[in-house]
């Protein structure tokens, strides 16, 4: 009965200056975040990288102020260098997954990025919120000393649900609408599916619009490509 009270009590204080609709919108960025670190976790543990999953992933949503790339480096007996390619490749790894969550619950591709933002704009607006300010179980820290934003939505531990947005929406190679591409300048997106994201590009050379096709990069990893 102490957990669940202690876990009512929680919730009534990440949610208590919020509008109902920015409450679910918390908890379920949560749950969508949940699910995207689930799977790539599952992804490692069944190439037998489990352990490399556990070095690499404190630095998912950016830079600690705890835990340096040398410890890292040390830890899996690599390069320094070495550990930021696995980083990036982390990163995008992520970014793929928590794209194909939300895709799953929008009505068009395109809408995908939009969603993202959302989601983050909430958890960010918990920094402002009076909940802030209260002093966690032993002192434990309750604001994100990169972003600003709470750490008491669920999440596990050491990971910020603003943050770990922030990763999927700067990802380098998740284009979004906008960006260019060698010679072609994304206009939307027509599709994405399991292995990759259609969108419609306007091609300059010559000049036409295309449907142009592209890979998740995590499906070219896995191909060895």
């Amino acid at each position: 009965m102490d957990e669940v009270a202690s876990e009512e009590m929680h919730h009534q204080r990440v949610t208590m200056n919020l509008t109902p609709a920015d409450s679910l919108d918390a908890r379920w960025a949560s749950l969508l975040l949940g699910r995207a670190l689930d799977k790539v976790r599952a992804e490692f543990s069944a190439n037998g990288k489990a352990e490399s999953f556990d070095a690499l992933s404190p630095f998912l949503a950016g830079e600690k102020p705890d835990i340096s790339y040398q410890d890292a480096a040390q830890r899996m007996g690599l390069a320094m260098s070495a550990v930021k390619t696995h980083i990036h490749r982390l990163r995008r790894q992520f970014a793929s997954a928590i794209r194909q969550e939300v895709m799953q619950t929008v009505s068009a591709p395109h809408e995908v990025d939009d969603e993202l933002r959302q989601l983050r704009g909430v958890l960010c607006g918990l920094a402002s919120s009076r909940h802030c300010k209260l002093d966690g179980p032993a002192g434990a820290q309750t604001f994100c000393e990169i972003c600003g934003s709470s750490l008491e939505v669920d999440m596990p531990s050491g990971f910020c649900p603003a943050c770990l947005l922030a990763t999927a929406l700067n990802s380098p190679d998740v284009p979004s609408t906008g960006s260019r591409i060698e010679d072609y300048e994304l206009l939307n997106e027509i599709a994405r599916g399991g292995m990759g994201i259609v969108y419609r590009a306007r091609q300059g050379t010559p000049s036409r619009i295309v449907a142009l096709k592209m890979i998740l990069p995590v499906h070219l990893r896995s191909s060895g490509r």
